[in-house]
């Protein structure tokens, strides 16, 4: 097997940024799925729910719990 040394240290640079993401996100109770939510809505007025819901690959029912987190959060 061939050694990928730039791609093993892009992955780890992914990874890495993800949790630093995921901290930030984390100390103002939000998460990962709440900030793709809330940039869609800010790119797409108007929207309704069942359309971010589609965007993040979500049934509607199940994206009504985390609108419910969301609104938690405020």
């Amino acid at each position: 097997m061939r050694k990928r040394p730039l791609a093993n240290l892009l992955y780890h640079i992914g990874k890495l940024e993800n949790l630093l993401i995921n901290q930030r996100l984390s100390s103002i109770n939000l998460r990962m799925t709440h900030a793709h939510a809330l940039r869609y809505i800010q790119k797409h007025p108007g929207c309704i729910q069942k359309e971010v819901a589609e965007y993040l690959f979500y049934q509607p029912a199940s994206f009504t719990n985390v609108v419910k987190l969301l609104e938690k959060s405020r």
